[in-house]
């Protein structure tokens, strides 16, 4: 590990702190960091949205001020922090040097312990084992849930990438879109310039995939980062329509930067749950992300039945909440003492 001496700042995030932004993103830029829910475009986007309450950055920096690590918190009106992303990318995690990662996550942890009033809560997500023993051993109290990530790596061409199957999976898919194909589901690529109509298509079949499973699977607040998006340069977005006759059974939002195709949004009339219209789209992203030459697939966090048919490389990570210890022991104290006082003067009468 580095003997870097490394600090904390918290910074209000206003327009001279955006600007300055881009050169601190520099910096981290030159160590390889390359993925969409890390890169400048995307977290200015978020800012855009309005998804942050009162957003900060966190900025962990050096001895001599060079940026180790950022990431970009909502303050809470009952003091919690989260790091951005719920809504708009799986991943809520610090941009950090791979190579800085558990002495960053250190001093995070530290520098959340020296100052305890100025915090209850301190959410992240995509945290790794490494991290949370960081957390851990810094004396932390942290709660958290496993939530794989999956990733496919993609092929020169659609036969090998089935070739790549098990006999099992690739039974199946071949299944699938076939009753998908005799069914006769049409996949439309939609322009951009349709966007809003898309969405509006995303929301009700949304809201009927909901009335059925009881669980909406599209936020308002990934639409609005999704708006925010279509000015978004490093970042392209593509919609998929798919019908059957004249009407909607799918609609997906996929979103590609930098060589990788992500999925970010779909929902589906659960009336064609029978022919997969997932599965059906799925396939096709990956047939056109081979055809663009892209080199990998992100399927995003949580595993499901047509996720596994591809075989994804399932990376484990971890949701955490860290708790304010102190803080916890001052309410406790607080609420303990009428009960006290109570105790005492009724001894004394």
């Amino acid at each position: 590990m580095s003997e870097r001496l490394l600090k904390v700042e918290l910074l209000a995030l206003d327009g001279s702190v955006a600007d300055r932004w881009e050169g601190w993103w520099a910096e981290l830029e030159a160590a390889g960091h390359s993925d969409l829910f890390r890169s400048l475009d995307w977290q200015r986007a978020m800012v855009r949205a309005g998804l942050a309450r009162c957003p900060h950055l966190l900025r962990v920096v050096d001895e001599q001020g060079k940026a180790q690590a950022l990431g970009l918190l909502d303050r809470g009106r009952l003091g919690g922090l989260a790091l951005l992303g719920r809504g708009a990318a799986p991943r809520r995690t610090l941009l950090v040097r791979e190579e800085m990662e558990e002495e960053v996550w250190e001093t995070v942890a530290g520098w959340l312990r020296t100052r305890p009033r100025g915090w209850s809560t301190f959410e992240a997500e995509g945290v790794d084992g490494a991290q949370l023993a960081a957390l851990k051993a810094a004396g932390c109290a942290v709660r958290y849930r496993e939530v794989p990530f999956g990733s496919v790596a993609l092929p020169d061409s659609w036969e090998a990438f089935l070739t790549r199957l098990s006999p099992h999976h690739r039974h199946r898919v071949r299944n699938l879109l076939r009753r998908a194909e005799q069914a006769g589901l049409a996949l439309e690529r939609w322009s951009v310039d349709r966007l809003d109509e898309a969405l509006a298509l995303l929301v009700e079949l949304d809201r009927r995939r909901a009335a059925r499973k009881g669980r909406r699977l599209v936020s308002g607040a990934a639409l609005e980062t999704v708006r925010a998006l279509r000015g978004a340069a490093a970042v392209e977005l593509c919609l998929r329509v798919g019908r059957i006759g004249a009407r909607p059974a799918i609609v997906a939002v996929e979103l590609r930067h930098r060589r990788t195709a992500y999925l970010y949004a779909h929902a589906w009339d659960p009336e064609f749950a029978a022919i997969s219209p997932p599965a059906a789209v799925l396939a096709q992203t990956v047939r056109d992300s081979i055809a663009q030459r892209l080199e990998a697939l992100d399927l995003g966090p949580g595993r499901s039945d047509f996720k596994e048919r591809l075989e994804p490389r399932w990376t484990p990570a971890a949701a955490v909440i860290v708790l304010n210890r102190a803080l916890y022991w001052r309410i406790a104290r607080a609420l303990a003492a009428p009960l006290r006082a109570g105790a005492r003067a009724s001894r004394e009468s």
